[in-house]
């Protein structure tokens, strides 16, 4: 059983979620994977990284939940996910993978240090 994390932007981003009743489907589901996962046995959330990321974003994960992109690293090896970005409610042409700015964001994200563990 492997451990998650979030940050302060995936707290507030769960806290704007908690009215409709998707931050306990998301929370849920992010410790139901980390549980699947073991330093010997790969779960859920260790899928392959991103494709056409800059090089200092190559380690960053994308898992989908509900209508959500939940953006993520590590590794079960490390038995240790951090989860850093919620994207809500997925819309095309938003905020896509590829925009430059919506990296710039990513980046900021995942800069700041994990604040909370779920499990």
């Amino acid at each position: 059983m492997c451990s998650i994390t979030t940050n302060a932007t995936v707290d507030q981003q769960l806290e704007h979620l908690e009215l409709s009743n998707n931050r306990q489907m998301i929370e849920k589901r992010l410790i139901d994977f980390a549980r699947e996962a073991s330093p010997e046995c790969r779960g859920a959330l260790d899928v392959a990284g991103m494709h056409g990321f800059p090089a200092d974003l190559k380690e960053v994960r994308k898992k989908q939940i509900g209508r959500h992109r939940v953006y993520y690293t590590g590794f079960h090896k490390q038995c240790n996910y951090h989860t850093f970005y919620i994207k809500e409610f997925k819309r095309t042409g938003v905020d896509d993978d590829s925009d430059r700015h919506f990296q710039n964001r990513l980046r900021s994200a995942l800069s700041l240090p994990p604040t909370r563990r779920l499990t």
